[in-house]
């Protein structure tokens, strides 16, 4: 089984992407085997409340049964966001959360979002950030430049460390050893947009097996960041890691995601 921790729907404001419809991104998946893909709304990124957008990916998600995982994204600045937490698990079927500081304005280790973690841990829902949306040599002037860093998401584990937490457009390699000690004892699991199988690393590349043996053969999961990268690239990523476990593998592409969804 393969399923895609990472992906969208919904429109970037800033460039054309092609295929942001559950439509699409279905075709994608069943043309490379994909299972299942966990997806949020790129529209709750820009909302000062996200709900319509959380509402919006319900509908679209729905006519697909369990092909969709659907992600909300809230804003823990918004005074009314417990009410629509309670929406989106109760109404929207949705299954876990991802945050965004950058875009809504606040730090990952402020006051109003460790409450928003605390009461979706205990909901039982895992709770998501992305280190970046894209690579901000490319982004457009009118774009944010902030990312947040591995220390900040460390930060926030520590401050509920019984959560479930997925780590998206992982990079590897400015962690200091207290967050990477803070990690290994946690729920937590990184995305492989980033990992290369061929051992060589740069500004937007660490090396897969490095990170397996730092880390662990559980903390690692397959996703494509559709649509905002090609679909094929981030499949051959794990199709191209060599490792002598031969269940290493499908942890990576369904075993470690699967643990952290709720039923």
């Amino acid at each position: 089984m393969r399923i895609d921790a990472h992906a969208y729907t919904g429109h970037w404001p800033f460039r054309q992407l092609r295929g942001t419809t559950c439509r699409f991104l279905l075709e994608k998946m069943d043309r490379y085997a994909v299972d299942r893909s966990v997806v949020s709304s790129i529209h709750g990124m820009f909302y000062k409340n996200p709900q319509a957008a959380n509402e919006e990916l319900a509908r679209g998600a729905k006519p697909y049964g369990r092909r969709f995982v659907p992600f909300a994204v809230l804003n823990p600045t918004y005074p009314d966001w417990k009410h629509d937490l309670d929406i989106c698990v109760r109404q929207l079927g949705m299954k876990g959360l991802r945050l965004y500081p950058q875009y809504h304005d606040y730090r990952p280790t402020d006051d109003c979002c460790i409450e928003l973690v605390q009461a979706a841990r205990r909901r039982g829902l895992p709770v998501a950030f992305s280190m970046r949306l894209i690579d901000n040599r490319q982004r457009s002037w009118l774009d944010i430049d902030r990312e947040i860093a591995l220390d900040q998401i460390a930060g926030v584990v520590e401050r509920v460390p019984d959560a479930g937490y997925i780590v998206l457009h992982t990079l590897f390699g400015k962690e200091s050893e207290h967050s990477a000690a803070v990690f290994k004892q946690a729920r937590v699991v990184f995305d492989t947009i980033y990992g290369a199988s061929c051992g060589i690393v740069g500004p937007n590349a660490w090396d897969l097996n490095q990170a397996f043996a730092r880390y662990g053969k559980e903390k690692l999961v397959f996703g494509t960041a559709a649509p905002f990268r090609d679909y094929v690239s981030p499949l051959l990523r794990i199709e191209l890691f060599r490792q002598d476990d031969a269940g290493a593998r499908a942890l990576i592409w369904s075993g470690n995601i699967a643990r952290l969804l709720p039923a």
